[in-house]
């Protein structure tokens, strides 16, 4: 199959508005911008990327700028540039898949059962407000902090931040932590019967410590999921807030129609499970 050449848009089309962010370098968001399209198969393997001046045309920008994201690209593996015939994509990263998980408490074990754990921290700490209102504790008393990074097919996967009162956390040995699931543990060694879980999501973006641990760069986009997990006699157990890869990770929910909606209306509705 020949190459695809993607020449930018016409000049009758919209040109394309990237840049929204004044403190960081423009380069690094071209190169996020490109590296995403290549990673969504806008540019596939083998395709001629476009040349220096088109990116200048499509995204506004300095040929400098340019060449600074191309660099990052080709440092990256993903283009290569053969003298006398152009740029051409030339590779993916090393992982572009992902996990999904369903938003039961069973996915949240079972991703725990098919990723590899890392201990990074461990320690007791002074809980934070927060923490301490959705764990039923003052703040400031001591609870157990764990830190840990799950890797998955050798690559680094989420970031957890667990959060467990000293009478729950304090069960837990460092094998523990680095074997299996934690919640996994509270029900078969520790006799904890787990009931049900809030869960908030939100995008945010990788700090120095994340970027480092997840081996993404600064600014990366994430998602970060923060839960609060109860028994089923609904006392709070854990407040593990994970940082996954967006590369990586997907999340599903499966809704069914329902006829008694919170109003008594018809609409969607979460299946139980």
């Amino acid at each position: 199959m020949s190459p695809r050449n993607l020449s930018p848009a016409p000049e009758s089309e919209e040109t394309v508005v990237a840049f929204v962010d004044s403190s960081v370098p423009l380069y690094y968001q071209l190169a996020t911008i490109l590296r995403e399209n290549i990673i969504s198969g806008r540019y596939a393997i083998g395709d001629k990327f476009p040349t220096e001046a088109d990116l200048v045309k499509m995204y506004s920008v300095s040929r400098a700028t340019v060449r600074g994201a191309l660099q990052s690209l080709k440092d990256e593996g993903l283009i290569r540039r053969e003298a006398g015939r152009g740029t051409f994509v030339s590779g993916l990263p090393e992982f572009t898949g992902t996990l999904k998980m369903d938003g039961t408490l069973n996915g949240l074990i079972a991703m725990g059962l098919a990723t590899s754990p890392r201990l990074v921290e461990l320690q007791e700490v002074k809980i934070p407000p927060q923490q301490a209102e959705a764990l039923g504790m003052e703040p400031g008393t001591p609870a157990i902090r764990a830190c840990r990074v799950r890797y998955y097919k050798d690559q680094p996967y989420c970031y957890i931040i667990n959060t467990l009162p000293v009478g729950i956390g304090g069960k837990l040995s460092e094998a523990d932590w680095e074997s299996g699931s934690i919640l996994k543990h509270l029900q078969t060694d520790h006799k904890i019967k787990l009931g049900d879980a809030d869960e908030y999501v939100r995008a945010t973006v990788a700090d120095a410590n994340l970027a480092r641990w997840l081996g993404v760069r600064i600014g990366a986009p994430l998602l970060q999921v923060d839960y609060l997990i109860r028994d089923d006699d609904g006392n709070p157990v854990e407040t593990p807030v994970i940082f996954y890869r967006s590369d990586m990770h997907a999340f599903t929910l499966r809704l069914t129609w329902s006829n008694e909606g919170p109003g008594g209306e018809e609409g969607w509705a979460l299946r139980g499970e």
